[in-house]
């Protein structure tokens, strides 16, 4: 019996909390021309927990509003949409991301911070080449989404890829799809289908590994292979080097992007989720 199936993913796809699927709903809020506040209430409110994370935050000192918001209704028409939006993919990322993934050497917090690094990147990048930059966030947020599923399906068959060697290299997705059937990548395309998004973040979630084999979003998926590069140098605080970053020029001309603009772009994307991490901390 396989360690991962499609079967599986989608058991393990329920009993994860709701706010992707709201994430998702959201998304759609965003380019429905005749969406208002009160359908984003609605969406916020089915979920508690992320209703009063989100009336909270817009009271936090990086809104720098006198008088608070006391409900979602409030919090909604000070943010607006697109923070709102921004604000949801946060909250969600930290609740699906926040434990620790030994199956990727990464302790508690670690897949959050690669989570929001991703996103903000992916949105940099997006304003650069003129792509929609929320799709592209909303894509960053979730491109390890199926890190989770491949961490809870090989700790629960009881399997061990790093005999106790504390040197050992993370496992990479080429071992993931030969020893358990799927990489993470091929995993986190299953349950954003589930959860209904459009193919223009599946896609790109899916193809990270290979964006030249996509079908369609080749942009978008460029861009996140990028970003997937860049963004793992910057967290083992290394000197961005894209000598070694497989068929550089290639992925650079789907994205329309130039490597010293990945150089230029790591201020600002450096600030950036520095002040994500101090809002949330």
């Amino acid at each position: 019996m396989p360690v991962i199936d499609r079967p599986k993913i989608l058991v393990h796809a329920e009993e994860m909390p709701p706010t992707p699927q709201i994430l998702c709903k959201i998304q759609s809020c965003m380019q429905d021309p005749n969406a208002d506040l009160q359908d984003l209430v609605k969406l916020i409110r089915m979920d508690a927990t992320l209703a009063a994370q989100i009336v909270r935050l817009s009271n936090s000192s990086y809104y720098g509003c006198a008088i608070p918001s006391e409900n979602v209704m409030e919090a909604v028409q000070r943010l607006g949409f697109r923070e709102v939006h921004r604000l949801v993919g946060l909250v969600a990322s930290k609740q699906l991301f926040g434990a620790a993934a030994p199956v990727y050497r990464m302790k508690a917090g670690e897949l959050w911070d690669q989570s929001i690094s991703r996103a903000i990147a992916m949105d940099t990048y997006a304003k650069i080449v003129g792509v929609n930059n929320d799709t592209a966030y909303t894509i960053g947020l979730l491109h390890g989404i199926g890190k989770i599923i491949v961490n809870k399906c090989t700790l629960e068959s009881g399997l061990s890829f790093y005999d106790e060697d504390e040197d050992a290299e993370p496992i990479t997705p080429e071992f993931e799809k030969r020893i358990l059937g799927f990489h993470f990548a091929e995993v986190g395309g299953i349950l954003l289908e589930s959860w209904k998004f459009t193919q223009e973040v599946i896609l790109p979630v899916k193809f990270q590994i290979a964006p030249q084999e996509a079908p369609d979003q080749r942009v978008m998926t460029s861009l996140l292979y990028l970003a997937n590069h860049v963004m793992d140098q910057w967290r083992f605080g290394q000197e961005i080097d894209l000598s070694n970053v497989p068929d550089l020029e290639e992925v650079l001309e789907i994205a329309g992007l130039k490597s010293e603009q990945l150089i230029e772009a790591m201020d600002p994307i450096n600030e950036a989720v520095g002040k994500v991490r101090e809002e949330f901390n």
